[in-house]
């Protein structure tokens, strides 16, 4: 069954099968100290298990439209419940930099040492509440990014592109989740203690619904938000070109909503930027090397009509 189930894997399952085995070793290394060590264990195993399922349930499905969004759809679902296992996983892995608040001043002295005023200062003195507004609706709009690109590639029918983009999307991801683990950061909101700013109309609504997706507050360093942010620019340009130049305005926005709404230091950003461009580049290099086994073409305009 193994050997059946193995000939049918993508690389988009070979990834998440490796990072759940990745995430219980560095369970297993912290198990006296994790208080949720029994429910980590368990959901990852299931994970796990339900993979192996779900990889042997899609050479059943004669429809394959079914076909299409069972292989298209669950990364998106492991991507979220991963990210929201690391509130268990954090505090049992690296403790002792979480009781000392260790990284926080060592990012901000970063910053400090780059520029005399901290990005989050200088917008703090210039906020407004429409402006604020403004800034949080663009924050937010960053979860949908990924989801327009693909929106896009599979209305245009480029369904080769649409599983190249999957997979590196998901394994930028889980690449800066390894950052979250070895840098836990908590960001300048809470290091210098800073007031939320206040906005006119959905500001604050906005600003519970993030904190509501992101119940790991240690998630500062790199910027998630800005690696994606970059990646979804160098794939647009690549596999959507007219996507690309609409998107530049409002990634520049992305970028500044990122100080304005006391999220990220200067130093995060500058590394999701730089680690978007190395996760970009080594999952090209992966998907060219798995150009045979693991990268068919499962996906024809014939398959999804």
């Amino acid at each position: 069954m193994l050997k059946k189930i193995s000939s049918h894997l993508s690389l988009v399952d070979l990834l998440h099968f490796a990072y759940i085995a990745f995430l219980i070793l560095l369970l297993c290394c912290s198990a006296l100290r994790d208080g949720y060590f029994l429910w980590s264990f368990m959901l990852y195993v299931t994970l796990f298990v339900f993979l192996i399922w779900l990889v042997n349930l899609r050479q059943k499905i004669k429809k394959e439209s079914t076909y299409f969004w069972l292989y298209f759809c669950y990364p998106i679902i492991y991507l979220f419940v991963i990210f929201q296992s690391l509130t268990w996983l954090l505090p049992a892995f690296n403790h002792g930099a979480l009781l000392e608040n260790r990284y926080d001043p060592i990012l901000y002295a970063i910053d400090m040492f780059l520029v005399e005023v901290h990005p989050v200062l200088w917008f703090e003195k210039r906020a407004h509440p429409l402006l604020t507004d403004f800034m949080y609706v663009l924050y937010a709009y960053y979860f949908f990014l990924p989801f327009i690109l693909m929106v896009l590639l599979f209305s245009h029918k480029k369904y080769r592109e649409m599983q190249d983009s999957f997979f590196i999307l998901a394994f930028s991801f889980y690449m800066s989740y390894i950052g979250y683990i070895l840098i836990p950061a908590r960001g300048p909101r809470f290091y210098l203690e800073l007031e939320p700013l206040q906005g006119m109309f959905i500001a604050e609504s906005l600003r519970n619904f993030i904190n509501s997706l992101e119940p790991n507050k240690y998630d500062a360093f790199p910027s998630v938000h800005q690696l994606i942010n970059v990646v979804i620019l160098l794939l647009a340009y690549n596999y959507e070109r007219m996507f690309f130049y609409v998107t530049i305005p409002i990634s520049i926005g992305i970028t500044i909503s990122l100080f304005y709404c006391q999220y990220h230091y200067l130093i995060d950003v500058i590394a999701g930027s730089l680690l978007a461009i190395i996760f970009f580049i080594t999952a090209r290099k992966i998907l060219d090397w798995a150009s045979g086994s693991f990268r068919e073409q499962l996906l024809s305009e014939d398959k999804v009509r």
